[in-house]
């Protein structure tokens, strides 16, 4: 189900919809999408802080590999209680393994990249207004590259 839609610009080739889950997607006519959208979606209320954070959420669900809100907040609790555990073993004074002090590191490199999608929904948040574009990879930073 399509909760509302917006044109991604001007020049109104594409649309970008929040779906019952709040995710996003951005469709052009050529998706079967496009034949659902009505008169009624096509609001030109000015961009909402929920769209942009929507944004942000659906790019940690893509940066993690997560199916929804629900399994997003799995991954991150899952990492946080691995990076406890790590932290935990050096304050004791043991060594970590190189597949710990690597694990270490990809952690520290996804927390990163979630504090950077982070502050840049927090940037298009203060925003006045919020550009209609939000959600293009101009405005966020680049997903970081899978070692």
């Amino acid at each position: 189900m399509i909760r509302a839609a917006r044109w991604t610009s001007q020049a109104r080739q594409a649309v970008i919809v929040t779906l019952e889950d709040y995710s996003t997607r951005v469709i052009t006519a050529d998706d079967p999408l496009w034949n659902k959208l009505g008169p009624p979606l096509m609001m030109e209320e000015p961009i909402s802080p929920d769209l942009v954070r929507a944004e942000a959420a659906r790019r940690m669900r893509e940066l993690l590999g997560a199916r929804d809100e629900k399994h997003l907040d799995i991954i991150i609790t899952n990492g946080l209680r691995e990076a406890a555990r790590l932290l935990q073993k050096e304050v004791a004074g043991e060594r970590l393994t190189e597949e710990e002090r690597a694990r270490q590191k990809q952690l520290k490199q996804i927390d990163a990249a979630i504090e950077a999608i982070r502050a840049a929904s927090n940037r298009l948040e203060a925003m006045e207004p919020i550009p209609d574009d939000y959600a293009d990879d101009k405005y966020w930073p680049a997903a970081p590259r899978r070692s």
